[in-house]
């Protein structure tokens, strides 16, 4: 699931006016962005997915991008979202709020070191992917579903990652 299916279901939920279709949304949204986070290298972030911004088509309406789908996800920012980030009871708020936690951790954790090692993780449930990263001794753990199944004694754990 990519970056147009999560706009897709996000716009599809907001359309709908169907509050469970878009918590689902936004937890699928927060799980590929957690995904993305424990991958080494440099994440990426489109200009409105830290609030939770769809997919803007005005671009077809441009002779000079029309041909160019790429500009789907280059909209201009709709600044009246970001409005709403601090705000935890609104998409763009649990969004950007949760995005800005695991951005920290990122940040702090020392797994994240360019030399840790990375392992997918057998946690023997064929509908969870766990990401390891070790560094140092020290272990990282992400679980890729909506629900993390396993809890870890000695563990710390936040929205879709447990660090040990």
């Amino acid at each position: 699931m990519g970056q147009r299916h999560r706009c897709v279901e996000l716009k599809k939920a907001g359309f709908e006016q169907n509050k469970e279709a878009m918590e689902t949304a936004v937890r699928e949204d927060l799980m590929l962005h957690a995904y993305m986070l424990t991958q080494s290298g440099i994440p990426m972030l489109y200009s409105g997915d830290e609030l939770g911004q769809v997919n803007d088509y005005s671009y077809k309406e441009d002779p000079a991008k029309c041909a160019d789908s790429r500009y789907i996800h280059r909209g201009k920012l709709q600044w009246e979202l970001a409005e709403n980030k601090n705000d935890p009871t609104t998409v763009q708020g649990s969004i950007f709020q949760t995005l800005d936690r695991l951005e920290k951790i990122r940040r702090q954790e020392i797994t994240f070191d360019k030399d840790a090692d990375v392992y997918t993780y057998d946690v023997h449930d064929d509908s969870v992917l766990c990401i390891l990263r070790e560094y140092k001794g020290r272990r990282f753990l992400e679980y890729s579903t909506s629900v993390i199944r396993r809890r870890q004694r000695g563990c710390r754990k936040m929205e879709y990652i447990v660090i040990c």
